[in-house]
């Protein structure tokens, strides 16, 4: 992985456990499981797109619009388990593959109960 990505993993990975907290409260363990909403960017379209083709290969939802100066990818998962471990491993795959297709992961929130 490029150093930039490095640091993104690593400061994603320091911030996971209150993130999780926060986000989930105390009802985190290995028998919960929710559906994430997350976010990338890149520069193009055409990255973008490719992005989007991998994500959909996950069974992931996610679409693309372009902003102000990047492309923002966002999507959610099926739902999937929300304790610790399987949250690291979770964003080790979103930034590896942000670093595949040239985008940063640049982060997840849990889906919305009036979202379902």
């Amino acid at each position: 992985m490029k150093k930039k990505s490095q640091q993104i993993l690593k400061w994603h990975l320091s911030e996971l456990p209150r993130s999780i907290e926060e986000l989930l409260g105390s009802d985190v363990s290995s028998e919960n499981s929710r559906k994430l909403v997350f976010n990338f960017y890149t520069r193009s379209q055409e990255k973008a797109d490719l992005l989007r083709q991998s994500l959909s290969r996950l069974g992931y939802s996610a679409r693309s619009k372009k902003g102000w100066i990047r492309f923002l990818i966002t999507g959610l998962t099926p739902e999937m388990q929300t304790d610790l471990n399987c949250m690291k491993l979770w964003m080790e795959q979103m930034c590896r593959l942000g670093f595949e297709h040239d985008a940063i992961f640049d982060g997840w929130n849990v889906q919305s109960q009036n979202n379902k």
